[in-house]
């Protein structure tokens, strides 16, 4: 009996063991939350959060041009994402292959094809050349008979007498050129009528006041004798819109200038003190 006692005694001790061993097994099979470490196969979709050896990866899938994945940090799986447009280059645009669930190409043309040539017969050549607004300036057209093909360009007018563009005269050069002429913009190279005079600013012609320059000299003298006041210009000029005579003085001992303005009776309208010259 105390034999069978101690073999019972081994065995229960042996047992005891085993199941020890087991526990020790299991408890190594166990993660800190006390699940069962999850090993992720090709093709199985990964459990953010769910427990993992650090550097193991899940399955791979697309959504749109976005690679997608499962990755373990610390024990965790995380997502991760790639956006396979990034590898695109020259015709070849990065998109994420569904079948393969990795990264591809597509192939899209960015350069646009050149135009077909298109071939002009000699008949089609001619009879366009004689086409005004086609923007082909031909030899027998001009700048008078189709201003749309052979206008001229800024500096230029179009001589009337050859139908071709001439560079334009600068106003002032002394040379009243045709256009300046049948324009009337430069009355300076080109002068006035009669009863006329030239206001230079504007380089146009306006009526002469009437008031001849004597009269004007005389209208101002009451105000500007003659023993202290000289004068030094009498000019049509144009002031607040109508035509008016300008006497310009100037004081012989200060070197004061006025400019005394008279309407067409020789009334004064305006007197500018204009002050010494520096």
């Amino acid at each position: 009996m105390k034999g069978t006692a101690k073999m019972d005694n081994r065995k229960i001790i042996g047992l005891l063991a085993i199941v020890v061993a087991a526990v020790l097994v299991g408890k190594s099979l166990l993660d800190a939350s006390g699940a069962a470490p999850i090993t992720m196969q090709p093709g199985a979709t990964p459990v953010v959060g769910a427990a993992c050896a650090d550097g193991e990866k899940g399955s791979y899938g697309c959504s749109g041009t976005i690679l997608q994945w499962s990755e373990c940090y610390s024990e965790k799986f995380e997502p991760k994402t790639f956006d396979c447009q990034q590898l695109s280059f020259g015709d070849y645009s990065g998109n994420c292959d569904a079948e393969k669930n990795s990264c591809g190409y597509d192939y899209i043309p960015q350069s646009t094809p050149a135009p077909t040539p298109v071939v002009v017969t000699d008949q089609q050549f001619y009879e366009a050349e004689e086409a005004c607004g086609d923007g082909y300036c031909s030899v027998s057209e001009g700048c008078g008979t189709c201003q749309a093909d052979c206008g001229c360009t800024p500096g230029e007018y179009c001589d009337a007498a050859s139908d071709v563009c001439v560079p334009q005269d600068a106003c002032g050069d002394g040379i009243c050129s045709q256009d300046e002429n049948l324009a009337r913009t430069c009355c300076s190279d080109c002068g006035c009528g009669a009863s006329e005079f030239c206001q230079n600013t504007e380089q146009a012609c306006y009526p002469a006041s009437g008031l001849s320059n004597d009269a004007a000299v005389t209208a101002v003298r009451a105000n500007y004798p003659e023993s202290t006041w000289s004068i030094r210009e009498v000019a049509d000029v144009r002031f607040n819109g109508e035509s008016a005579k300008a006497v310009v003085v100037e004081d012989k001992f200060t070197g004061e200038i006025d400019s005394v303005i008279l309407d067409a009776k020789g009334n004064t309208i305006e007197t500018l003190i204009l002050g010494a010259p520096n």
